[in-house]
């Protein structure tokens, strides 16, 4: 359903504590997506990443940050999906995404991005995109 609905997840803090930051989950792809294959003792998971989908939840994120802070939007998109394990695929995706946008797009490990949260924080007018893998 969250596939077909092309579904993600939205959460702000509340303003006025600390710097403004939005995070988008992607539920309209990956491990909340796909089917399972069931054999003796065995789950079999597919599922599928795609470009349109990833630039329609960016698009999403970056007409958010608008609306939450109009007439500045997002200062940054870093979004956090295991891209490792998609042969280089999203980074294509979002190298070529990116050129479309007046917003900076970064692309991390999930844990990359929990580390700097954690140690620095993030500058105020932050879009956190997730990709729940």
């Amino acid at each position: 359903m969250r596939q077909r609905l092309q579904v993600v997840k939205v959460d702000a803090p509340p303003s006025g504590v600390g710097p403004s930051l939005l995070l988008v989950r992607d539920q309209a792809q990956g491990f909340c997506t796909g089917e399972n294959h069931h054999t003796d003792g065995v789950v079999r998971r597919t599922m599928e990443f795609r470009r349109d989908l990833t630039e329609k939840v960016l698009s999403y994120a970056v007409e958010r940050a608008r609306l939450q802070r109009p007439g500045q939007g997002a200062a940054r998109v870093l979004m956090a999906y295991k891209f490792h394990l998609l042969d280089g695929a999203l980074d294509t995706w979002v190298t070529d995404i990116a050129a479309r946008y007046d917003v900076p797009l970064e692309l991390d490990q999930p844990d990359t991005v929990d580390r700097n949260l954690i140690t620095h924080g993030f500058p105020d007018r932050t879009v956190v995109v997730a990709g729940v893998d």
